[in-house]
């Protein structure tokens, strides 16, 4: 939608000025400072299509903001689970480790009971 600038008729308006009594020269200078004055004005639809744009550009920069959002969460969530599969895997190394450690230390445990037993049997 193109905006229309607002227009302002200054010959008119200098002879409304001078109409009333006005010097002209004086009516001339006011009518260029308000001449300038539109000129420089912003229209509604000016506004409303620079509002527009901006809602457009605000949404698109929240949508890839969400995308963004969204792409480092699936990342984290991948890390994660290969955190806790790693995790896992370590733990139930870890347990087999402490398993077998146990069952030698017990191994060892009994073989030095079935040692003092058999002393204590020896010389009872």
């Amino acid at each position: 939608m193109q905006s229309q600038a607002a227009t302002f008729d200054t010959h008119a308006f200098v002879k409304r000025l001078t109409g009333v009594g006005m010097p002209e020269f004086q009516a001339e200078i006011l009518a260029r400072g308000r001449s300038d004055l539109y000129e420089r004005l912003v229209t509604k639809e000016h506004l409303e299509q620079k509002l527009r744009a901006l809602e457009l550009m605000l949404r698109n920069e929240l949508e890839k903001v969400r995308a963004d959002l969204k792409n480092d969460i699936e990342k984290l969530r991948a890390e994660l689970k290969h955190g806790l599969e790693t995790t896992k895997t370590e733990l139930k190394r870890d347990i087999k480790e402490m398993k077998q450690e146990l069952i030698i230390k017990l191994g060892a445990f009994l073989v030095t009971s079935a040692i003092v037993l058999a002393l204590i049997i020896k010389f009872v």
